[in-house]
């Protein structure tokens, strides 16, 4: 039975669509547990399944596997169908995924990757729990999940920029390294309407005297020159008398 449901997915186009849908009209969830034990196409099978399920929990169990999968195009799959359950469940799905933060770094790097692309402009409650959600995963050193958790906060800052810089500013006040290394890249990002008060917090993180924050804050004015020039400038032009903040001015305007 397997092999033909196989057979049928590996045509692709509208026959992989209707074999879909037919499976998770007989039950999503059965059938993606039976076929997540088998080979890398019935993997790929299943994580696609697993998104339509309306058991939430025990799909996600089964997702937590998948997204770690050796496959490349199973644990996209996996990941895509986390991100459905969120969007049916948002809360509860959520308080699940927690759990995943404290997993390996495919399965931490899914979890950040799903809830990102839950960030919606037209779904305001859904960014104070993203952003505690992320906020464990800040500086996370895994090269897997560092790039996911700065991709996330931007499309966190495009979707709802007046909360996420908010906690941006919040984070700037701590010590930890790499926590201030990627407040100021993500403050880079920041929108027009937002630059004025990104740079008093990239004033405070001027001074810090640890060479990758100071070469964060860098880059994070120069990309903001690009949008607001005259603004950045005349900050910058401030800047240059105050002998702690002067090299970092300096840094800056000698590559803009």
């Amino acid at each position: 039975m397997e092999q033909n449901v196989v057979e049928q997915w590996r045509h692709g186009g509208k026959a992989r669509e209707r074999l879909v849908q037919a499976l998770v009209h007989e039950g999503a969830l059965a059938w993606a547990t039976r076929l997540q034990q088998g080979g890398r196409e019935e993997r790929r099978l299943a994580a696609t399944l697993l998104g339509y399920a309306q058991e939430v929990e025990p799909a996600l169990q089964l997702l937590r596997g998948l997204v770690a999968d050796e496959d490349r195009y199973t644990r996209e799959a996996a990941v895509q169908a986390v991100g459905k359950l969120l969007e049916r469940d948002f809360p509860r799905a959520l308080a699940i995924l927690s759990e995943w933060r404290r997993d390996n770094p495919k399965v931490r790097r899914a979890a950040v990757l799903a809830v990102a692309h839950m960030a919606d402009r037209l779904h305001m409650e859904r960014a104070g729990p993203s952003l505690q959600f992320i906020r464990p995963l800040v500086g996370d050193p895994s090269p897997e999940v560092g790039p996911a958790v700065s991709a996330a906060l931007v499309q966190f800052l495009q979707a709802w920029p007046d909360e996420t810089f908010e906690e941006l500013a919040a984070w700037s006040a701590e010590h930890d390294e790499p926590v201030l290394q990627q407040v100021a890249q993500t403050l880079g990002q920041t929108p027009p309407s937002l630059i004025r008060k990104a740079l008093i917090v990239l004033r405070r993180l001027a001074l810090d005297e640890r060479k990758a924050v100071r070469q964060a804050v860098v880059k994070a004015l120069r990309r903001l020159a690009e949008v607001q020039s005259d603004v950045v400038f005349a900050e910058l032009r401030r800047w240059l008398p105050d002998e702690d903040r002067a090299p970092v001015a300096r840094a800056t305007l000698s590559r803009l």
